[in-house]
């Protein structure tokens, strides 16, 4: 594992061209790609995440082109710091939600670019309600009484970025019924995690920019 993690130290390059045109986030920047924009300013970007963990998960970058938070020039990261809390406080009041985590990976999962997730926390609320029918494929644990839940959409079908069916249902458990652990709510949301909707896309957009 030492070696592993010294390899990657020793190989990562010095310096890094301002923009990848392999990199998807330069192609954003660029406005080569699209994107659910809801911040900009001379340094940094902010835009919904095409996968969300929950509606307003957000993702802010640096417009230069940096693989690894630790490779951030002191400038780069003040400016991305004086843009987070302002985002944050924007996606915070447009969901009605006072919580949120801030994630930033490095060297590992979506590092390929430096970007920081801004992802609204789970309530009571974004349970996803029990499959009625369970199939023998769905999900199932003892631990869990309140129900068993559907696989994950990504081993089901392929991405879309319009929904054919957007009659998700949720629901907070049943009157006296034991509080749900953390591990089934987050098996939960994993369980119905899409991609992004469009429509509701320019929604969250309209609602966070108004708050920015």
């Amino acid at each position: 594992m030492t070696s592993f993690v010294l390899r990657s130290v020793q190989d990562r390059p010095s310096s890094y061209p301002a923009r990848d045109d392999n990199c998807t986030f330069c192609r954003i920047v660029a406005e080569k790609s699209g994107a659910h924009v809801v911040y900009e300013d001379e340094d940094c970007m902010a835009f919904l995440d095409i996968y969300p963990m929950r509606p307003g998960h957000t993702l802010l970058i640096p417009k230069t082109h940096v693989v690894r938070l630790a490779d951030l020039d002191p400038t780069s990261a003040g400016k991305m710091g004086m843009a987070l809390p302002k985002v944050v406080n924007a996606v915070c009041e447009a969901t009605g939600n006072p919580d949120l985590n801030v994630v930033c990976n490095q060297g590992y999962a979506q590092a390929v670019h430096v970007h920081w997730h801004l992802i609204p926390a789970p309530t009571f609320s974004s349970i996803p309600k029990p499959d009625p029918k369970p199939k023998a494929s769905n999900i199932t644990s003892s631990s869990d009484p309140v129900g068993e839940l559907p696989v994950n959409k990504l081993s089901v079908s392929s991405p879309s970025r319009k929904k054919k069916n957007n009659n998700k249902s949720y629901e907070h458990k049943p009157a006296g019924s034991s509080p749900p652990s953390h591990q089934y709510m987050l098996r939960g949301e994993m369980a119905y995690r899409d991609f992004l909707d469009d429509d509701e896309a320019e929604g969250l957009v309209r609602e966070i920019k108004s708050r920015l």
